[in-house]
């Protein structure tokens, strides 16, 4: 329930700050050689569509936050608690079982947050004059179900949990391997 609620009131302020520099990758990574710099793209954005232009993809940017970070570490902890023996602790799990978790939470985020993903890619990929097709979550979800069904929001997810899987595993991993070392070197009180 925790990972719930901490989801739920940091996911705003998060996306706030992240979804003008998502919208910027992403209009600069599918442009062609020779397209506008970050800066001119946020001026001639704000010049058309005002400052809502660099915060378009902030809905489903929200809302992956939200969904997403209770299945990361909900997984990631469940795997752990299963991991634990009998009369044992965190401690005693083995860096396989760290791993495991790890990479399986990981595998839970972009399980549950790939479809929002998709549509904030493909709101914050349009080009001027697309902006209307664009404009909500919702218009830009009806759009890419009229293109291509379910399957256009899930192209590259097979693509994405392959590399969900290691990254996060190495991720909790070094996470867990800091925590060890600075409780094994801190002073009691």
């Amino acid at each position: 329930m925790d990972n719930l609620v901490v989801s739920v009131l940091t996911a705003p302020f998060y996306t706030a700050v992240v979804t003008p520099f998502e919208f910027v990758k992403c209009q600069l990574a599918y442009r062609t050689k020779g397209g506008p710099s970050a800066l001119s793209l946020v001026a001639d954005t704000m010049r058309r569509e005002g400052i809502s232009g660099v915060f378009r993809g902030y809905t489903p940017t929200t809302m992956m936050r939200v969904f997403g970070l209770p299945a990361y570490f909900g997984v990631y902890s469940e795997v752990k608690g299963a991991f634990v023996p009998d009369n044992g602790t965190e401690a005693d799990l083995t860096s396989l079982q760290l791993l495991l978790a790890g990479g399986l939470g990981g595998v839970g985020f972009w399980s549950v947050i790939f479809p929002f993903d998709s549509v904030k890619t493909k709101m914050q990929t349009s080009m001027q004059g697309e902006a209307s097709e664009t404009a909500s979550l919702s218009t830009t979800a009806r759009s890419m179900f009229r293109e291509g069904g379910v399957r256009s929001f899930y192209r590259g997810f097979g693509v994405c949990l392959v590399r969900a899987f290691p990254a996060n595993a190495a991720t909790f991993f070094g996470y867990e391997v800091t925590l060890r070392y600075l409780n094994a070197r801190a002073v009691p009180e």
